[in-house]
């Protein structure tokens, strides 16, 4: 994947999560920076890859992508609230795939899909106590030639 494809996904696709999170969850979307209890959102591009050729010259891109939660308070409640906030992120990146509303790329570029790929999971536990949970994302779309 090109580093021009990157940067544009990145620039299309943290304002589409970023509105989300803000209008949804009443919170900031940090971008790689786990340091305060906001998601925080992470572009890990070397997971990412073009798949599914075909004989026009096309083919799918996979955009992978990882969102933390850190949990600074040590009661079980905070603790879950934090998984589901990561699957109910999830849930939305379903329904936005459903209703077709993914963000516009550009006139060759065009969203397929975006959906969680791994479950919340304990990312990290740090000395004071904080715990910061994660869960992998994928951004599928469609190049065309």
């Amino acid at each position: 994947m090109s580093l021009n494809e990157t940067n544009q996904i990145v620039e299309k696709l943290f304002p589409f999560v970023e509105k989300f999170v803000k209008d949804e969850l009443d919170q900031t979307l940090l971008l790689d920076d786990v340091n305060d209890t906001a998601p925080c959102i992470s572009f890990v591009t070397e997971d990412s890859r073009k798949i599914n050729y075909n004989v026009a010259g096309g083919y799918d891109g996979e955009f992978n992508f990882t969102i933390y939660y850190k949990v600074k308070n040590k009661e079980t409640k905070e603790r879950l609230q934090a998984t589901k906030t990561l699957n109910y992120i999830g849930v939305f990146f379903d329904e936005a795939t459903q209703k077709g509303i993914l963000p516009y790329l550009n006139e060759v570029d065009n969203p397929v899909s975006l959906e969680m790929i791994s479950n919340p999971t304990l990312n990290t536990r740090e000395e004071n106590g904080n715990i910061v949970y994660s869960a992998g994302y994928s951004f599928i779309y469609r190049h065309r030639n």
